[in-house]
């Protein structure tokens, strides 16, 4: 999710999920009851910062009311760029330097 249609489209052309929304398209589906989220979901918003206050409060909402992890998306990045959770192969193609994180 990010909070605007350009956002959305380069991390889905970046690869970085399998489906992408606007937020307010995510809480508009969500009160319609056209998306549902269940505790199997990570949900990675892209420039957060940029979000108004109540939608990512109500976001936030909907998310912890089924378990579903909320993260942002430089939050991830930070964590998958850091020396205790790199521990994979160091021949293998880093995601997030192909991906410009």
């Amino acid at each position: 999710m990010a909070p605007t249609g350009k956002a959305v489209d380069q991390a889905l052309h970046e690869d970085a999920a399998d489906r992408g929304y606007t937020v307010a398209k995510a809480l508009h589906l969500l009160a319609s009851k056209e998306l549902t989220l269940d505790r199997r979901c990570v949900i990675v918003v892209d420039e957060a910062s940029m979000l108004a206050t109540p939608d990512l409060k109500t976001l936030l909402e909907e998310t912890s009311a089924t378990s579903v992890k909320t993260v942002p998306r430089r939050v991830l990045a930070a964590i998958a760029k850091s020396t205790a959770w790199n521990c994979r192969n160091p021949n293998e193609i880093d995601p997030f330097e192909t991906a410009g994180i």
